[in-house]
């Protein structure tokens, strides 16, 4: 017959025959030395399976208030919905719209920098007549809005 035992130092569990009962054995895991006495013997216990024990009668369902006594007060956190929300307000922009709005930004910053140094004396565009640089402007004013409004532009 086998007996289970516990190592006392690092509490790791073995079947060993009880041949070995009152003997010195060593862990296999930590190589402590020690006795196989009632103190390392583990107490096997009988499984338990739902449904194994069968209590008579109706004991073993729960108790209702009694109705002499008020009723207990129940308190529930309401909430609100929003019933237009679709799935389109809470999914994210594809990364093609975050593209977009980026590029457009990036379009308007790039140009204001370049309108802003490249009219000046030895600029880019020193050499475009005034008419000329204000459509270009709104050409990228109206480029980099219509970027943006895509890129933001939800359905």
């Amino acid at each position: 017959m086998t007996l289970s035992i516990q190592c006392p130092a690092c509490q790791r569990q073995f079947k060993v025959s009880d041949k070995l009962k009152g003997r010195t054995v060593e862990c296999g895991a930590c190589e402590k030395q020690f006795v196989v006495d009632d103190d390392v013997i583990v107490v096997q216990r009988d499984r338990y399976f739902p449904g194994d024990i069968k209590k008579p009668g109706l004991d073993h369902y729960g108790r209702a208030p009694s109705p002499d006594g008020p009723p207990p007060v129940v308190r529930f956190a309401t909430a609100s919905y929003d019933d237009h929300a679709t799935a389109a307000d809470v999914i994210p922009a594809s990364p093609q719209r975050m593209f977009a709005s980026t590029l457009g930004v990036l379009l308007q910053v790039i140009f204001a920098v370049v309108l802003l140094f490249g009219s000046q004396e030895n600029g880019i565009l020193k050499d475009m007549e005034h008419e000329k640089r204000i459509i270009l402007s709104g050409f990228v004013v109206v480029m980099g809005a219509a970027l943006i409004f895509y890129g933001s532009f939800r359905r």
